[in-house]
């Protein structure tokens, strides 16, 4: 599988789940979902936290790759909107650390 699918216009599709826009300098990335291990756990469903792991090495990857001026996180940023979590509050901290020096915009 291509690591990276190039389109017309600049546009770039990462395997590590993100879209660069070379003309905007930008890197899109989307569903997240952070804390999705504790919202489940807090319905009683046992899952092993290691999707934060995932996603800073995808992250990563991409910042290394583009080296983008600009992130959008395009929605879904967290999982569960009607409380906020400990491990939530946590991750959200560790992905805004990842992108330290990028101009990040979340919708």
């Amino acid at each position: 599988m291509p690591k990276e699918l190039p389109l017309p216009d600049g546009i770039r599709l990462s395997a590590d789940h993100g879209a660069y826009f070379r003309d905007d300098d930008t890197l899109a990335i989307a569903d997240l979902h952070l804390g999705y291990e504790a919202s489940l756990q807090a319905e009683h469903i046992s899952m092993p936290r290691y999707q934060i792991s995932q996603i800073l090495e995808r992250l990563d990857r991409l910042l290394k790759r583009f080296s983008p001026g600009r992130v959008i996180i395009n929605g879904d940023l967290k999982h569960e909107f009607s409380r906020n979590m400990t491990q939530e509050w946590d991750e959200v901290e560790s992905l805004l650390d990842a992108l330290a020096g990028a101009e990040v915009t979340v919708v």
